[in-house]
């Protein structure tokens, strides 16, 4: 869960959330989901919730390179993402995470506010997995 949201302001922020390493040397199609519900918010999803993989982290965000994530689209063509006022989970549905075979990466999870704007983004069951063939 991150929010910004504290003593009855919303704040500032910017925290990041990063998985251990995850070895894709022997992947062939890689699918990563998760679940996830944005509240509270008064800003975009896309500004303050980002899904990003890195193939050099060593332990600092910021001495890294980072690569987006893009978040799946509607038919209509907008993104697969929560409105921001619910907190009703949604999944993420599989994101194609292929680019990283033969990799080891990081997923992190960051999330971004401006003082004034903050929502609460909650993420669980993560699954990276190959698909049945």
């Amino acid at each position: 869960c991150a929010s910004a949201f504290k003593d009855n302001a919303s704040h500032e922020s910017e925290s990041w959330l990063v998985t251990p390493q995850i070895d894709l040397s022997r992947a062939k199609y890689p699918e990563f989901s998760f679940d996830h519900a944005f509240n509270k918010a008064e800003g975009d999803f896309t500004n303050e919730c980002t899904l990003l993989v890195s193939t050099n982290y060593a332990g600092d965000v910021t001495t890294c390179d980072w690569t987006p994530v893009e978040w799946n689209k509607l038919e209509d063509g907008s993104l697969d993402v929560p409105a921001g006022i619910s907190w009703t989970f949604q999944p993420t549905g599989k994101l194609d995470m292929s680019a990283y075979v033969g990799s080891k990466i990081h997923i992190a999870f960051r999330y971004t506010t401006v003082g004034g704007k903050s929502g609460t983004w909650e993420i669980k069951n993560l699954l990276l997995s190959e698909p049945e063939n």
